[in-house]
């Protein structure tokens, strides 16, 4: 299937296209900053940032799931995402949330092939809120809501996203 040929994904303004893409690295940046600041925290601060990110998880949570929204608020206004594009993601996100269900050989989930094969067809940014909103799911339906969710949506995300910038 050829990508030009999708015809529920309009060609996007270059404002509303730098726009998505500066929430959605962003959204990146802030978990990069996430996932490094217990190794740049005080010796002091250690031990209580250790502490499964107790106190910020909550905060970087809502962050990103209101990144990821605007993210799609943002295109959808635009008219670079249908309503189409939006029930795909919906649906791949389902599916995907589903297959966390299903065990694994050796612990592997199979959640991670949906935001690959979806960033990879549809390009980075549909990767990256797919694999986000994949995991949110997720984590809901498997009651796996904790100080660990946000990183593991971030992972998910940026799992996605590569998939489709490794395509281009």
């Amino acid at each position: 299937m050829n990508r030009d040929n999708l015809t529920m994904f309009a060609q996007p303004t270059t404002k509303t296209n730098l726009l998505s893409t500066l929430i959605l690295l962003t959204a990146s940046a802030m978990g990069v900053v996430a996932f490094l600041s217990p190794f740049v925290a005080p010796p002091q601060q250690r031990a209580v940032a250790m502490a499964a990110h107790a106190q910020d998880a909550p905060l970087v949570f809502f962050l990103l799931v209101g990144l990821g929204l605007a993210a799609v608020t943002v295109d959808m206004t635009a008219g670079s995402m249908s309503p189409q594009a939006v029930a795909i993601l919906g649906v791949l996100t389902a599916v995907a949330a589903a297959l966390r269900l299903v065990p694994g050989p050796g612990g592997f989930s199979a959640l991670f092939l949906v935001p690959i094969l979806g960033g990879y067809v549809f390009g980075p940014r549909f990767g990256f809120l797919l694999g986000v909103f994949s995991m949110l799911v997720s984590a809901f339906l498997t009651a796996g809501v904790g100080p660990w969710l946000p990183y593991q949506m971030f992972t998910a995300g940026w799992v996605g996203a590569l998939a489709g910038v490794w395509e281009r």
